[in-house]
């Protein structure tokens, strides 16, 4: 018997089946689920930030009254505060730094869905 009968394929002939749905692997395009779950995610996060940078604001202003109080200049009390104070507004320098981070990225995710050709709908949270 010969190794290359013409019966036989050989095996670099044979093709493996071609799996259903492997067509659209290679280009997906993200559906309405994909962009209100992404919105969500942002403004989430968002609203997170904006919650805390006005936690800090608080704090801010009640210390800032508790040093305004302090009839001494020059005490140590008044140092510790107004060096207190200085890390709260840098953190809040941070915290103000976020939350614009956190806009900006809606506003560029808005923009890439606009590109898309997204339904105005799908990019709003409800």
């Amino acid at each position: 018997m010969d190794a290359t009968s013409p019966d036989k394929p050989k095996a670099s002939e044979t093709k493996a089946p071609a799996k259903k749905g492997d067509a659209g692997k290679t280009d997906p395009k993200p559906g309405e689920a994909y962009w209100k779950r992404r919105a969500m995610e942002l403004h989430a996060r968002l609203a997170a930030d904006e919650t805390a940078a006005a936690g800090g604001r608080e704090k801010i202003d009640r210390l800032q009254h508790i040093v305004d109080a302090l009839g001494c200049v020059v005490c140590k009390e008044r140092n510790q505060l107004e060096s207190q104070l200085l890390r709260m507004r840098n953190d809040q320098i941070r915290l103000d730094a976020k939350v614009a981070s956190d806009r900006t990225a809606i506003q560029e995710f808005e923009e890439e869905g606009r590109r898309a050709g997204v339904l105005p709908g799908w990019l709003r949270v409800p």
